[in-house]
């Protein structure tokens, strides 16, 4: 019983302080930074801005995933498991993807479809961090 208290212990710390300070407010932003963009309302500052945002939100996804994922694996809850292990999977890859979608946004700053990348894997990222937890 200590064991398992221990681990969910870890797991709620990591969700805690990756989530409400690091996570949640950079997705605020970068929404905020796709309004901006649909309004054409985006400065250079704000475009450069964006892509340290998703680089740092990217980098962020990472260890509450793996940290996630590890603890699932070694609970030895089949159903955890078996939960978790997607979740943690989508949660990296939205972390990714979200990077991969600023760079496009950069490149072809017109392209609505860099624009809706980027708020799906916000999205996604938002509902992995809570499905994680």
């Amino acid at each position: 019983a200590v064991e398992c208290f221990s681990l969910y212990d870890i797991s709620a710390i990591v969700y805690t302080k990756s989530t409400h300070r690091i996570i949640l407010p950079m997705i605020a932003e970068l929404y905020n930074l796709i309004i901006a963009i649909e309004q054409r309302e985006i400065t250079h500052e704000a475009f450069a801005n964006l892509e340290t945002t998703a680089e740092e939100l990217a980098k962020a996804t990472e260890e509450p995933g793996c940290i996630a994922r590890r603890l699932a694996e070694e609970s030895g809850d089949e159903v955890l498991e078996k939960e978790m292990i997607p979740a943690t999977q989508t949660l990296l890859v939205s972390g990714k993807n979200i990077f991969l979608a600023v760079q496009k946004l950069l490149i072809q700053p017109d392209a609505c479809s860099s624009v809706e990348e980027l708020a799906v894997s916000a999205k996604r990222i938002l509902v992995g961090s809570i499905k994680v937890h």
